[in-house]
C-alpha cells in the first residue's frame, strides 16, 4: 500500500494532465483497494520444454498445466503469452 501511494504521488501530475484531458472521472485512484495475492499452481513442468507459436501453428491444443510469468504451461509446449499480446484468441474447455 506504501509503494502504491508513492507512486500515485510520483505520477499525479501526469494523472491530472489525464483527467484534464479526458474527463475527470477518466482516471480514478482506488486508495481503498487492498492488495491481492494471486497464486498459480503448477501441476507439472515440462521435461523438455517444446516453444508454440501462433504465428507458425495458428491452433494450439492441450491441457493447461500452470502459469509460469509470461508463460503457459500446456502438456503439450510452452506459450510466451506476452509476446502474442495483440492476438485475438479463442478458448476452448
Amino acid at each position: 500500500i506504501a509503494e502504491r501511494d508513492k507512486l500515485l504521488q510520483q505520477c499525479q501530475l501526469e494523472l491530472d494532465a489525464l483527467q484534464d484531458q479526458l474527463g475527470e472521472h477518466a482516471v480514478v485512484a482506488m486508495t481503498d483497494a487492498q492488495p491481492v495475492n494471486i497464486t498459480y499452481p503448477v501441476l507439472e513442468y515440462p521435461s523438455k520444454v517444446v516453444s508454440l507459436n501462433f504465428d507458425k501453428t495458428p491452433e494450439v491444443a492441450g491441457t493447461l498445466l500452470g502459469i509460469k510469468g509470461q508463460y503457459l504451461l500446456l502438456d503439450s509446449g510452452v506459450i510466451n503469452i506476452r509476446k502474442f499480446t495483440g492476438y485475438q484468441v479463442e478458448v476452448a474447455v
